[in-house]
């Protein structure tokens, strides 16, 4: 709230919504209700004819900073639209910004003044309180895209860490950044939205972890890891950390992936952090299954083949898979080859997988060797099938999107 003290910005507050406290503040008293700035303007009237006119009782009030009835004889003699009521004093931060007056006979709208009095003041304050929220929420977000931008090679860390200071963090000390991709934000109401965000802080509640809001689809995390210089340890943690904010949203009708990028190990490295983070929840978008949470660590194949030219990749999917697309029974042979790559030369333990007979797994590798002549007994055609599947999944994903 230290901004309110700076020069006329309380009193700013006050005009933005000056005709809103008016209006409500009516409502509640009974009578008409106008507010005036520092110099005794209506800025806010119940009675809209009354807005940019001079209210004299509000300067003396202003002044003293006391309440001043104004009897029906007085009102007589002020200028014209001046009426008989109580005018109190707006205070906001301690300091005197305005003041509110309500027309009708000053023995019943005296009764009224404290409690309207402290009502205006209490709806300036929260509106106050959200706007300066609002302020450091798009603080937060300028920051994310710098960093997002951030290029160690033409730019100094430092001011990015002194940006950070601005804003309570220190942002040299290591973090894992994770980006988290709303799936169909369009279909989730505006509330559940931004109840995202709301979850993504509760689960990382450090007070240097930082949280904030890309548009309606992304939330970013720069969670803060001390300063540990092993990142196993603290990757996993924060990888738990994301699977429970995963079923979190889940649970409140929000279905997300999380990516989560290399290690920052200074300022300097957030740049680099955030954009694999964001190509982590990109990649796991082509990924089955419950996992709802991924490390770029772990899509280092499907990132390097997401880099590769489509006329490329069509022509070595082509040329690899060749008659295996085409077989009737050709997802069954290509769940079995997955299997196979989770652990190669090991016919039992992939056998018990799929709950297949190990005779069954033979046979089915044989017949992908037949439809690819490929020799899936060897590393290298392992690898081209492999990767051939991976670019065929990218591009398919390329066409959905």
């Amino acid at each position: 709230m230290h901004m309110l003290h700076k020069g006329g910005k309380a009193g700013k507050m006050l005009r933005s919504c000056a005709q809103e406290l008016a209006e409500s503040t009516s409502e509640i008293a009974g009578y008409s209700v106008l507010l005036t700035d520092e110099k005794g303007i209506v800025i806010g009237s119940s009675d809209p004819s009354r807005l940019g006119s001079l209210h004299s009782p509000s300067l003396g009030v202003i002044r003293t900073r006391k309440p001043e009835i104004t009897t029906p004889e007085e009102a007589h003699r002020l200028p014209e639209g001046v009426r008989p009521g109580i005018t109190l004093p707006i205070s906001l931060a301690g300091r005197v910004v305005g003041s509110i007056a309500i027309a009708g006979p000053p023995e019943e709208v005296s009764r009224y003044g404290r409690l309207v009095q402290k009502q205006a003041e209490l709806l300036l304050r929260e509106n106050a309180l959200l706007r300066s929220s609002m302020l450091r929420e798009q603080a937060l977000q300028e920051l994310i895209l710098e960093i997002a931008a951030f290029d160690p090679l033409k730019a100094d860390e430092t001011l990015l860490v002194m940006r950070g200071r601005e804003l309570g963090y220190d942002l040299r000390p290591p973090r894992a950044v994770l980006v988290a991709e709303i799936l169909h934000p369009e279909k989730a109401p505006l509330n559940r939205r931004l109840e995202a965000q709301a979850l993504a802080r509760r689960f990382f509640s450090h007070p240097q972890d930082i949280v904030s809001r890309l548009g309606d689809d992304k939330i970013v995390v720069l969670a803060f890891l001390g300063l540990a210089v092993r990142e196993i340890q603290p990757l996993e943690e924060v990888r738990n950390t994301a699977r429970l904010l995963a079923l979190s949203l889940e649970e409140h009708g929000l279905s997300a992936r999380i990516g989560i990028g290399e290690i920052a190990a200074s300022a300097a490295s957030l740049g680099e952090a955030f954009r694999s983070a964001g190509e982590a929840a990109r990649l796991s978008l082509k990924k089955c299954g419950e996992e709802k949470v991924f490390y770029i660590g772990d899509l280092r194949l499907e990132s390097l083949l997401s880099a590769v030219p489509k006329d490329r990749a069509a022509a070595f999917c082509e040329s690899v898979l060749k008659d295996l697309p085409g077989a009737s029974d050709a997802e069954e042979l290509i769940q079995t080859f997955l299997a196979w790559c989770d652990s190669p030369f090991e016919p039992t333990r992939v056998a018990q997988t799929l709950s297949i007979h190990r005779n069954t797994l033979a046979y089915r590798l044989q017949k992908i060797g037949r439809l690819t002549g490929l020799d899936l007994r060897e590393i290298r055609g392992i690898l081209m099938l492999r990767s051939a599947l991976e670019l065929r999944k990218t591009a398919d994903f390329r066409r959905k999107a």
